[in-house]
């Protein structure tokens, strides 16, 4: 599983401290972790990051976790990237950050725009490809409605491996 780390730029270059990691499985599925402040200056980076990501797969995770601070640009971009991903036939689901970002997701109405999923502290971000695929099994009515017969292969999930 491949990681493309973007170089992140400290306090001290004028620009908050702002970075992206990111990888693929070898089901192609994607996930970009971000950490720092995610604002007006380092918006752009993190748009670039997940357009590298949806251009190479159709799940992309991105996680919020390591975000340490947010405003109103960094949530337009969060917005941005997610529809997005949507008019280009991608899914783009956010792994839910801190507390303060939850917050301002939710007072600016951007949390009923984007497709959130949460993750225990500690978990990789790989993980969240399991719980998405297991929360769409379980909300999909063709899978209620066709069990698995006797010897048939369950459809593939984007599992990292």
């Amino acid at each position: 599983m491949p990681h493309t780390p973007v170089r992140s730029r400290s306090s001290q270059d004028g620009e908050p401290a702002f970075g992206c990691t990111s990888g693929t499985s070898v089901r192609g599925a994607a996930w970009v972790c971000v950490a720092g402040e995610l604002n007006l200056m380092t918006a752009p980076r993190l748009e670039q990051s997940v357009r590298q990501a949806t251009g190479r797969a159709r799940l992309v995770v991105v996680d919020l976790r390591g975000l340490t601070r947010v405003d109103a640009a960094g949530v337009g971009a969060l917005v941005s990237a997610s529809r997005s991903a949507r008019r280009e036939g991608r899914r783009l689901v956010f792994v839910r950050g801190p507390r303060q970002v939850d917050r301002l997701l939710a007072l600016t109405g951007a949390a009923s725009a984007v497709e959130t999923i949460d993750l225990a502290t500690g978990e990789p971000t790989v993980l969240a490809l399991l719980h998405i695929a297991r929360r769409d099994r379980a909300h999909s009515p063709a899978r209620a409605r066709s069990p698995r017969r006797a010897g048939e292969r369950p459809s593939e999930l984007p599992l990292p491996v």
